[in-house]
């Protein structure tokens, strides 16, 4: 009797790890997908037309809400970019913005929030930045609007499905590519991911299946490296936003 119980003991504790690296492997399905996507916005470089209308002059790359004060993480070369960009010839004005009525329905129009006040840590490449005006009480769009909750990565397993959304080669609209966490690289603190990112897709957001963020985009693999991408892991977003006192929102730890 003993040695029955002992056996289904075993099988059990088996059954919850089995179940729990399946967790690992689940994929990141439309849903969570589309809950990212409300809290993902291009950082552009545009200018001011007629009538106070803004058009966009180039999309540097990609950014992503934390908390409902309008705060939004990148990295810090995307922002570096703006500072640098030469505006003798072209306006540049660094802005977000986000489709009244949210992705589907761009063509209803869009809202911008003009930004200048950021905060960089280049050596890990991340920054955060807040808008002149809070999106999130914003009337035409606050409703369509989310921020992400932040989690670690050091604790996930290789293998892990990932997704990152972001706005690269100049598209006005989302761009979702899935991977995987391929390894992760102690001497540069860089998560790699099996999965190829364009120009633009600087400061996706890196999530899991549940839409927990555990990174950020700050780089794609060349040559060798071909058809990766890299990013930095949410133990130093939380480090860099806690060392600022920005406020944002974490995953408790099971």
């Amino acid at each position: 009797m003993r040695k029955w119980a002992f056996v289904l003991l075993t099988t059990f504790h088996t059954l919850i790890c089995a179940n729990h690296a399946f967790g690992q492997d689940k994929p990141v399905s439309v849903e969570t997908i589309e809950r990212i996507k409300s809290a993902a916005v291009p950082v552009v470089c545009g200018a001011l037309a007629k009538e106070d209308t803004f058009h966009v002059s180039r999309i540097l790359g990609s950014a992503f809400f934390i908390n409902e004060e309008g705060y939004f993480l990148t990295a810090a070369h995307v922002v570096s970019a703006l500072e640098k960009r030469d505006t003798s010839q072209v306006q540049c004005f660094p802005a977000i913005y986000m489709p009244v009525g949210g992705w589907q329905t761009i063509s209803k129009g869009v809202h911008w929030f003009l930004f200048d006040e950021c905060i960089k840590d280049e050596t890990a490449d991340i920054a955060v930045c807040k808008p002149k005006d809070n999106p999130f009480t914003a009337e035409n769009v606050k409703r369509q609007l989310a921020f992400v909750t932040l989690g670690t990565a050091l604790n996930l397993k290789d293998g892990t499905a990932i997704a990152f959304t972001g706005f690269p080669l100049q598209l006005l609209r989302p761009v979702t590519s899935k991977g995987n966490l391929a390894t992760y690289i102690e001497t540069d603190k860089k998560i790699v991911i099996d999965k190829t990112a364009w120009h633009g897709a600087s400061g996706s957001p890196l999530y899991v299946s549940d839409g927990k963020v555990i990174g950020i985009l700050i780089e794609t693999g060349i040559g060798e490296s071909s058809g990766l991408a890299l990013a930095r892991p949410g133990e130093f977003i939380i480090d860099f936003l806690t060392k600022n006192k920005i406020r944002f929102y974490q995953q408790k730890q099971k």
